[in-house]
């Protein structure tokens, strides 16, 4: 076999198995790269929230607060919450405890409605909250701190916010066009379950075979021009 009809057979063997995905590439860019990507973010309705000034005065003091948990602490942060002043701690587990700053009283998971409360706060579009939706696992769409409530608008962008359960913070926000970026990012990075990993052996894989048919096309075209054949297709010598 010459070498180039080795080069010939490598290009369309390679581009038959990767072509649609190369086709996929192209379109998932295309939509991206035609993305607001403020609107992706939700942006566009989000309500500018002004910070809530932190007062010292009357707060507990912090020796009461670490006596009530167990673990030994590796974070603490005191912010201003959907309650008011707390104090939020990170355990050397990963485990959180939340007690307000100024009684000492452990806080617990915000409700329903007050979940629809913040995220009405947090909203400056046309629409209407709907009931919120406790989310106690990981999607495609939202995957962050568990539990979560996810509370639905009825604007033309779909919106949805997610906010936190613990403390009552927004942790996401989605709409329709968010939903379409993220499909196309799935099909261009190839991960169809987490769509995160961008190096994963499928993506690298094709990868590799888009690569053998672009060098393969350039020795095509470059280094074994076709001269010949063409003159042989017109009956020339």
């Amino acid at each position: 076999m010459s070498l180039k009809a080795f080069f010939v057979r490598l290009h369309k063997w390679a581009a038959l198995v990767v072509g649609i995905q190369l086709l996929l590439w192209v379109a998932g860019g295309l939509v991206m790269s035609l993305s607001d990507i403020d609107e992706v973010h939700g942006d566009l309705t989000k309500a500018p929230i002004e910070p809530k000034p932190l007062v010292g005065d009357g707060l507990v003091a912090l020796e009461s607060i670490f006596d009530r948990v167990s673990n030994p602490i590796a974070e603490l942060r005191l912010s201003t919450g959907f309650s008011g002043p707390q104090y939020r701690l990170t355990d050397i587990h990963g485990g959180v405890h939340r007690f307000d700053a100024r009684t000492g009283k452990p806080l617990g998971a915000i409700d329903a409605d007050q979940a629809l409360a913040v995220a009405a706060a947090n909203y400056s579009g046309n629409g209407v909250g709907r009931s919120p939706t406790r989310v106690n696992r990981n999607s495609t769409e939202y995957r962050g701190r568990l539990p979560a409530w996810r509370v639905d608008f009825d604007d033309e962008a779909a919106t949805t916010l997610y906010v936190a359960a613990d403390d009552g913070e927004v942790v996401a926000r989605r709409n329709r066009i968010w939903r379409i970026y993220d499909f196309a990012w799935m099909l261009h990075i190839m991960d169809y379950r987490e769509r995160e990993d961008f190096n994963h052996p499928l993506l690298v894989s094709a990868s590799v075979l888009a690569l053998l048919v672009a060098l393969s096309g350039v020795y095509l075209i470059v280094v074994a021009p076709w001269r010949n054949d063409i003159r042989k297709l017109l009956g020339r010598n």
